[in-house]
């Protein structure tokens, strides 16, 4: 319990918690769509350099 008698949950104040949890997993689904995007990226570009390595 914080100073002001509010719990705490892992340092955050449990009215927080929510707000805290959305702003995470929405940093979780950002990065995960950046790396898809890298990935994606890679691939062409080895497709691409595979195709002209065969000319």
């Amino acid at each position: 319990i914080g100073g002001h008698g509010e719990p705490y949950i892992g340092g955050i104040p449990m009215s927080q918690l929510g707000e805290q949890t959305r702003n995470l997993m929405k940093g979780i689904r950002d990065g995960a769509q950046r790396v898809d995007g890298i990935v994606s990226n890679m691939k062409s570009f080895a497709r691409e350099e595979r195709r002209q390595a065969m000319r």
